[in-house]
């Protein structure tokens, strides 16, 4: 069976890097798949007038992608960003019906406020009040297999964090945690 790792987290948390790094140092191959990678198939001067429907097709689009690796065993790790928000709710249908009886690990990538302030700076292309509204609508730590810090770890700590979970081998499924925590606050 192949296995799947979710890293999570706002805008300028480090996933990138993390997976990235993590892909460099684990003992299986990983592909690595990112929502940035197919948000940014759009052209930038038409994402505004299709923002929300065009978040959920390219969310759908990339987990089509994960359940043709999973198929063909495939392992995976996903650089996406899961809300606690109502927008959010397909999306984790689509999450949970790709993973279902799959061996998943789910990552929570976490920052300070004032890192994140600082890196959106120096990256320059994202925004800071964004990044503030997706920190207000995370998941709480506990929905998590594993919660890493980029602001109080360096990143090879984080990436030895994440290698030592992931050859636990043991299964993991907290999306429907998550999917249910949605659709009781409705």
């Amino acid at each position: 069976m192949s296995r799947v790792i979710i890293v999570t987290g706002v805008s300028c948390t480090g996933k990138s890097t993390l997976v990235n790094r993590f892909c460099e140092e684990a003992k299986e191959l990983y592909y690595r798949i990112s929502l940035d990678d197919f948000y940014n198939m759009l052209p930038l001067n038409n994402r505004s007038v299709i923002e929300d429907d065009y978040i959920y097709q390219t969310n759908r689009l990339m987990w089509y992608v994960v359940r043709y690796l999973i198929s063909e065993r495939k392992n995976v790790i996903v650089d996406t960003i899961l809300l606690y928000k109502e927008e959010h709710k397909n999306i984790l249908k689509e999450i949970e019906s790709v993973l279902r009886n799959q061996e998943l690990l789910l990552v929570k990538l976490k920052c300070s406020i004032e890192e994140l302030k600082e890196r959106a700076k120096n990256r320059g292309d994202r925004d800071f009040n964004l990044i503030q509204r997706q920190v207000a609508m995370s998941f709480d730590d506990s929905y998590f297999d594993v919660v890493l810090d980029s602001s109080g770890d360096t990143i090879n700590e984080n990436v030895r964090k994440l290698i030592v979970k992931n050859d636990d081998s043991i299964s993991f499924n907290q999306i429907s945690r998550l999917l249910k925590l949605i659709e009781v606050e409705e």
